[in-house]
């Protein structure tokens, strides 16, 4: 992946904005990120990552007022943009939602799609990357032990042994 140095400008101000309690703007940084047509790479807490990750992780912490205030002005948009991918069908589609705004319910179901169309075809480490962003954002549905245990099987198959035994362990 390129590095981007506008994007990486735009994280660090973010970074500054979020640390300075200035979450509003620090939002519109991040979204920008996300809404960019091609991802990049960033040195992000010691390892390099893609930049709508990290913009994703920053986005994660705010407050849970701004965190719902993201979800008011932009879930009505990734409501139809999931509806569009699901019509398309294309799994690029639904990756557009679930990275372009992950920390809406329609980014979470287009994440969730995702990681399924991924294990669906054995592909494990994408798939268990989706549902270990999911499980680190914790929305309702990866309360669900069948959730859990899809999971854990696609974390097993990505040899992240000990991520799945703690999956396992949790269902109830």
């Amino acid at each position: 992946l390129p590095i981007y140095p506008k994007a990486a400008n735009w994280l660090m101000k973010a970074k500054s904005q979020a640390e300075a309690g200035e979450w509003a703007s620090a939002m519109e940084l991040l979204q920008k990120i996300s809404e960019l047509p091609e991802d990049s790479l960033i040195e992000h807490e010691g390892r390099w990552t893609s930049i709508r990750s990290a913009a994703d992780d920053l986005r994660g912490k705010a407050p849970a007022d701004v965190i719902e205030d993201y979800r008011t002005q932009f879930n009505g948009l990734a409501r139809q943009l999931l509806s569009e991918a699901q019509r398309s069908g294309r799994p690029a589609d639904l990756g557009r939602v679930a990275r372009g705004f992950f920390h809406t319910a329609a980014g979470y179901e287009a994440a969730n799609r995702l990681g399924s169309y991924h294990l669906d075809r054995g592909e494990y480490a994408m798939a268990s990357r989706w549902f270990e962003a999911l499980l680190q954002a914790g929305p309702e549905f990866t309360r669900d032990p069948r959730w859990k245990l899809k999971a854990a099987y696609a974390f097993k198959g990505a040899t992240h042994k000990q991520a799945a035994e703690k999956l396992v362990a949790s269902v109830d």
